[in-house]
């Protein structure tokens, strides 16, 4: 059954993703180039990864906090930008009187609430029982289509234990990226990776935010009342790969069926060869992905002297990104 799902996986990512995306990437964009060697050599086939680049496309988007340029290649999305810490669709995200995860200036826009479920005359359901009763309803674009009750909040993707990340609708309209396809992001700081779904879509021209849980397993600091690493994290998102906005996934689901589209687009080495990963000689050694782990060298200065290596570039508070929800 595990083969099987895995199988359809990548049916379902070739099909849903690679067509429509080599047919939307010839369409005139804002700003693009190709990487294809000006020599005129056709490139490398079979084992060679740099061939997966030599067709890359690069766009460059307008964000709030300055310019993202976002690659797309072999079927892949790529770009790299910092995060904010989304606790959406927990149960304990928000609550009244400022008691929750997270502010409740956070889960407003204007005189309106978002990322919380409210009834038709504006107002937020309350959870009557349970162990965060008393405390909001917390809502996700990515939603449970089988649970119809808005106001359970099992019908949403719980940022406290599944990684997720949020996307500006027009990059993922750009890209045809749907909610619920898979994702990989890495901290290219510290070497520490996670598998990840697209769970909810954020303001427009704002990038680079993801779950609470995601950012635990990327090492970074996790609360998303005063937390946000500027740069340095990478993320890679696989168009036509999940199962469609009414659906929602298991952490062991988004780890094995993101590991065998990673394996099949080409891992770490086509990241190489693509110039978005470092290489042996000035980064990481190896790459254990299934473990959401990448093992970082000591710098050579360090191994030189025999003195303790320096911690690797840690997480950094950003000021350039904006509030989430404004």
């Amino acid at each position: 059954m595990r083969e099987r799902n895995r199988n359809s996986a990548l049916f379902r990512f070739a099909t849903r993703a690679i067509v429509p995306l080599a047919a939307m990437l010839a369409a005139p964009m804002l700003w693009s180039q190709s990487s294809t060697a000006e020599s005129g050599e056709p490139p490398d086939i079979g084992t060679n990864t740099k061939s997966a680049c030599s067709n890359s496309k690069k766009i460059k988007f307008k964000m709030r906090g300055g310019p993202v340029v976002i690659t797309a290649a072999s079927g892949a999305v790529i770009f790299e930008t910092g995060m904010a810490v989304d606790a959406d669709g927990a149960p304990n995200a928000y609550a009244p009187h400022n008691r929750g995860l997270d502010r409740l200036e956070n889960a407003r826009r204007g005189h309106h609430w978002v990322g919380i479920a409210t009834d038709q005359h504006g107002h937020p359901f309350v959870q009557k029982r349970g162990r965060y009763r008393g405390y909001y309803v917390s809502t996700t674009s990515l939603e449970n289509a089988e649970i119809h009750d808005p106001a359970n909040p099992h019908k949403y993707v719980n940022a406290t234990k599944i990684p997720y990340i949020v996307l500006p609708p027009e990059v993922a309209e750009r890209f045809d990226i749907s909610l619920g396809d898979m994702a990989v992001v890495i901290n290219k700081r510290n070497g520490r990776s996670s598998f990840a779904i697209f769970a909810d879509t954020g303001p427009s021209h704002q990038i680079g935010e993801g779950s609470i849980a995601l950012a635990k397993a990327l090492g970074l600091p996790s609360d998303p009342r005063i937390d946000t690493t500027e740069g340095g994290l990478l993320y890679m998102v696989f168009p036509g790969s999940g199962l469609g906005p009414g659906k929602l996934r298991t952490r062991d689901e988004i780890n094995e069926e993101t590991a065998a589209l990673y394996e099949s687009w080409g891992g770490k080495e086509q990241l190489q060869a693509c110039s978005l990963l470092p290489g042996p000689s000035g980064g990481y050694e190896e790459s254990i992905l299934g473990s959401q782990t990448l093992t970082p060298r000591p710098p050579a200065e360090n191994i030189a002297s025999n003195k303790p290596a320096a911690p690797v570039n840690p997480p950094q508070r950003a000021s350039l990104i904006p509030s989430r929800k404004s």
